[in-house]
């Protein structure tokens, strides 16, 4: 010790086997045993309790609770009593709260075991045990025709015995066992998907049961492994002349466990997984052609593969993607890497992106004892059409004799012609008010612009979004009007911004790709004079523009008096705006698109529609008009309530 250094490392509590647990929990009653002289007996629950939880105190933690609970039962037992009854309210506090106490005291005093009885077999005895009897079935085999199924039933017995016994024996699992079942569970339901097989439920679990004792006792399972070696080797031997298939999907199944968790399956339980499969599938429908696509670049292959096999709905092909520098060599090692975990299959179809064949094809000479097909320039079509074939029992050269004959390309061209740019012009109160804002717009302008100023509809805009046919004709630059139609990727200024000053330097910067300085200096001072709240009521209504304002304003002060709602002035604005063409309207009696869901709103907006009617009492007697509820809605949605 003076010479070399020594660091012992203790596992903490958590980190022992669950038999270890169970060992000190039973050893530190014993020791409270002797010390009380009595006869202890623990509920299951207690037992399940101590099992369950997380000593972060470790050892010592674990035996003061012992002492705890066995002090705390001794204090209220008889004085000449034989036994002390432990239950699950003698628990500290601590323990108590942290677990889900749903057993009663009664259902507790029926469940009372005595530490002498426990269970004395190990964990290790009994897979052991189950391995043993599982071997022992393969013995029997002859060679007969019919004696297989014998065994097959015989296994699947023992192996439902020992699922049961896990299950209701063996509830308070571990974190590390519960990660290593999902880990699994996951590629049993990947392997399940991919080849359209049944895996049973107690297959992950059985595995992973397998895996979890190996960390627990895999000296143990190593040295009855090297002392069964001949029996392994016998039913591996029975497995592969009568279940090659399902040989070969276990394979690929302790492989990518393997590859997820860098645990790898005892032999036993490699035979296990092989028997839970053959048990649940009586055909399994696995090509004796194996298809592989093989393409350079990020996931290429495995997007053209996954999709084919989707389309064809089995799976068809497996896939190789490529860095774009790997060299013909690096191809062939990783193929013969794949193709010797596939002995299944007799033959194989590639299908590669780009390369020489002649290159690739002297190449993969090397690989021994399959035929392999050969096809570049590999897509999508061509991988299904050789899919197809292959599931119809073609052979290699007719599969691909006739799928790349039909995949002769083809080409059109489309001319695209550039689109006009556009400046859009939209109102909430019809398309007549949207032309009367771009002559507006147009009035501003010092001189004409390479841009067309298009009025359209509100109302189809909102409803079509971005497949209106506008979208179609012109490259819409800035979209401008009293409501936003939220249009994605498009600019949108709104008349009330314009008026109240706001918004300008927005349009300018549009403007900018069309005019030089000077003129938009020009366009700026128009702009402010045509743009003014009264020059654009003037422009939207045929009514007296002055007269028709005081009357909104009133209306527009009553209604924020009513509801106790201040607007911002950019929504007044656009109050004004809107209101002036809806009054023109209802006088002219011209017909807007009524508004969606109208009885639903009137039911559900009574609190906003009388108040509405009373703001608007005066500005609607004078005109002689009464605002219809579906116009209200609108008022409604602009506002914002």
């Amino acid at each position: 010790l003076r010479y070399i250094p020594v660091t012992s490392y203790i596992p903490s509590l958590e980190e022992r086997t669950l038999e270890e647990k169970k060992e000190l929990i039973l050893s530190f009653f014993k020791e409270e045993a002797k010390k009380t002289g009595r006869k202890i007996n623990i509920s299951s629950s207690v037992y399940n309790r101590l099992m369950e939880y997380v000593f972060t105190g470790n050892i010592e933690q674990l035996k003061n609770c012992i002492k705890y609970c066995c002090a705390n039962a001794f204090l209220y037992s008889k004085a000449d009593g034989t036994d002390l009854n432990i239950y699950l309210y003698h628990l500290p506090h601590s323990i108590i709260a942290a677990t889900k106490a749903n057993s009663t005291h009664d259902e507790e005093s029926r469940n009372l075991i005595s530490i002498d009885e426990f269970e004395k077999r190990k964990l290790s005895d009994i897979i052991i045990e189950f391995y043993n009897s599982i071997l022992s079935c393969f013995s029997e085999y002859q060679g007969e025709n019919d004696s297989i199924n014998n065994i097959l039933a015989k296994c699947y017995s023992h192996i439902n015995k020992y699922f049961d016994y896990h299950f209701y024996n063996n509830k308070y699992q571990k974190s590390k066992f519960i990660a290593i079942d999902k880990a699994v569970n996951d590629v049993c339901k990947f392997i399940s998907e991919k080849y359209n097989i049944l895996l049973p439920m107690n297959c992950a679990f059985i595995i992973a049961s397998g895996l979890q004792a190996y960390l627990q006792i895999g000296s143990a399972l190593k040295k009855w492994e090297d002392e069964r070696n001949k029996e392994l080797d016998n039913a591996l031997d029975v497995l592969k002349k009568t279940s090659c298939k399902e040989l070969a999907i276990a394979e690929e199944i302790s492989e990518l466990v393997r590859q997820n968790i860098d645990l790898s399956l005892f032999r036993i339980d490699f035979i296990l997984l092989i028997l839970c499969i053959k048990c649940c599938n009586k055909d399994i429908g696995i090509n004796s052609i194996l298809g592989m696509i093989l393409c350079h670049g990020y996931q290429t292959a495995s997007s053209i593969a996954d999709a084919t096999n989707k389309l064809i709905g089995r799976h068809t092909f497996e896939a190789i993607d490529m860095p774009l520098n790997t060299k013909v060599a690096d191809i062939i090692i990783k193929l013969r890497k794949f193709i010797g975990r596939r002995f299944m299959n007799k033959d194989i179809i590639l299908l590669i992106d780009m390369g020489s064949l002649e290159d690739i094809n002297e190449s993969i000479k090397e690989i021994s004892n399959i035929n392999i097909g050969l096809a570049n320039n590999v897509s999508t079509k061509l991988a299904l059409d050789v899919g197809f074939q292959m599931w119809q029992g073609n052979d290699i050269e007719t599969i691909l004799k006739s799928a790349c004959e039909d995949s002769k390309s083809s080409y059109k061209i489309t001319v695209n012609q550039k689109k006009e740019e556009a400046i859009l012009f939209i109102s909430d109160t019809g398309i007549g008010a949207a032309e009367r804002m771009s002559e507006l717009f147009v009035e501003s302008m010092p001189k004409a612009i390479d841009a067309a100023i298009v009025s359209y509809d509100y109302y189809r805009l909102i409803k079509n979004g971005k497949e209106c046919d506008i979208f179609n004709k012109y490259d819409v630059k800035l979209i401008l009007g009293p409501v936003n139609p939220n249009i994605e990727d498009i600019p949108f200024i709104s008349i009330g911004d314009i008026i109240a000053a706001k918004g300008l330097k927005q349009i300018k910067l549009i403007l900018s790709r069309y005019l030089a300085q000077e003129d938009l200096d020009i366009f700026n001072l128009n702009f402010i004079k045509n743009f003014s709240l009264l020059n654009v009521v003037k422009h939207l209504t045929i009514l007296n523009p002055e007269t028709l304002i005081g009357y909104i304003e009133e209306a527009v002060i009553r209604l924020q008096q009513i509801t106790g709602k201040k607007l911002s002035t950019k929504t007044i604005i656009g109050l004004y705006i809107h209101i002036s063409g809806l009054i023109e309207r209802l006088i002219t009696k011209t017909p807007i698109e009524s508004y969606e869901n109208v009885a639903a709103f009137e039911t559900e907006s009574e609190k906003f529609i009388k108040p509405l009617r009373e703001a608007f009492k005066v500005l609607c007697n004078h005109y002689a008009v009464e605002i219809p509820v579906g116009e209200i809605a609108y008022i409604y949605d602009f506002i914002g309530y």
